[in-house]
């Protein structure tokens, strides 16, 4: 990551060497934000600070990248290119992107202060609280009770949405539980139907739902979808018997993505997909309490 970090602008390469993403000079800016803030978990996990001290300059350079993204008058990033976890309809000041940047300047901010930065942790916190402003101006949906998906659509995402929850961008804690309760009418009998990639349930997005669902303390409503989901993962014998589908048809069958770059063959579906363990940190942190 630090090794093929962009040198003048900061970015981080959306995958490794030896893939076709990193061959094809494919760039992410909501994969961006991730490793930002992979690195403030790592960092407290491990509570190593001296990898943290020796990569200091390539995390100041991975926020300034962040930083150049929201410098506009409209306060919020512009997502510039579509390479993100799979969904449709990608880019414009996009809410997953901004909500995960939000989360990314308001971790590193902590850890700067611990560091004793302060100047650093002063800047990334204004621009983080700079952001959430703009984010509820431009994107919150009174109707819906949901974030649109960016400033020029109608949709109302279940990335976005989840990971707004999540990452605390709601401005009262009753908008916060507006939210909660509205994104359960994407669900269907066995999960939620992602209105960004029509069709599909996504164990990756639902499980951060899972984990918004816990932080805006509606914990039966995040277990609810935990047994619905996981528990068909779990039984249904379409599956494995494990709980790692990369994903699946809002049927239930392993046709996932299948009009959007796999075809209609289900055999290009993983069944071994780590993105798919959310509830295990859900139920590990939220559920049992084991967090730092």
């Amino acid at each position: 990551m630090f090794y093929y970090q962009n040198s003048t602008t900061g970015r981080f390469p959306y995958a490794g060497p030896s893939t076709r993403s990193f061959n094809g000079r494919n760039m992410s800016d909501t994969y961006h934000a991730w490793n930002l803030i992979s690195i403030y978990n790592y960092a407290i996990y491990t509570g190593d600070q001296t990898w943290v001290d020796y990569h200091w300059d390539n995390i100041t350079r991975g926020v300034d990248f962040v930083l150049a993204g929201l410098n506009n008058t409209l306060g919020l990033h512009n997502q510039s290119t579509r390479y993100d976890w799979g969904r449709q309809g990608a880019g414009g000041y996009n809410s997953a992107l901004n909500a995960l940047d939000y989360h990314a300047l308001t971790t590193l901010s902590s850890l700067a202060s611990s560091l004793l930065k302060p100047d650093l942790a002063a800047t990334w916190s204004a621009a983080a609280s700079r952001l959430k402003e703009s984010y509820n101006t431009q994107l919150w949906d009174t109707t819906a009770s949901l974030y649109r998906d960016n400033t020029t659509t109608s949709l109302n995402p279940q990335d976005g949405n989840a990971l707004a929850l999540l990452f605390n961008l709601p401005s009262t804690s009753a908008q916060s539980a507006a939210l909660s309760a509205a994104l359960t009418a994407n669900w269907n009998a066995i999960g939620p139907v992602t209105p960004e990639l029509p069709d599909v349930i996504s164990p990756f997005i639902s499980g951060v739902e899972v984990l918004a669902h816990l932080a805006a303390g509606q914990p039966a409503r995040a277990l609810g979808l935990v047994r619905r989901l996981w528990g068909f993962l779990l039984t249904s014998p379409a599956m494995t018997g494990s709980t790692f589908a990369e994903g699946l048809a809002a049927n239930g069958s392993l046709h996932y993505r299948g009009a959007s770059g796999y075809n209609f063959d289900p055999a290009y579906t993983s069944m071994s997909h780590s993105w798919s363990s959310g509830p295990t940190i859900a139920l590990s942190t939220r559920v049992a309490g084991l967090e730092l």
